[in-house]
């Protein structure tokens, strides 16, 4: 990801590199400083991926880094974020 942009979203930092014959590469990193439960950091992940399936992105690899922790994590919450913010840097 050296050679990618970074987009800080908070709580979210994303970096994510533009590829036209790559199809879309996604993860998810939350630290276990952030989120103690790994049930917890499962249910963030779930979120943001069904959130991500709403939105249409290019193709290329996105690494999403959760920087803060959330309280109460739901879909809704993360389809408005990046609605909002992925739409425009598209």
């Amino acid at each position: 990801m050296k050679q990618g942009k970074r987009l800080s979203l908070p709580p979210f930092r994303i970096y994510y590199t533009r590829a036209e014959n790559e199809k879309i590469g996604l993860t998810i990193i939350i630290s276990k400083k952030i989120c103690k439960l790994a049930t917890k950091r499962n249910r963030i992940r779930r979120c943001v991926r069904e959130a991500i399936r709403s939105i249409p992105l290019q193709n290329g690899n996105y690494v999403f880094y959760l920087a803060q922790a959330i309280d109460n994590p739901s879909t809704i919450l993360f389809q408005t974020l990046f609605k909002t913010s992925l739409l425009k840097q598209s």
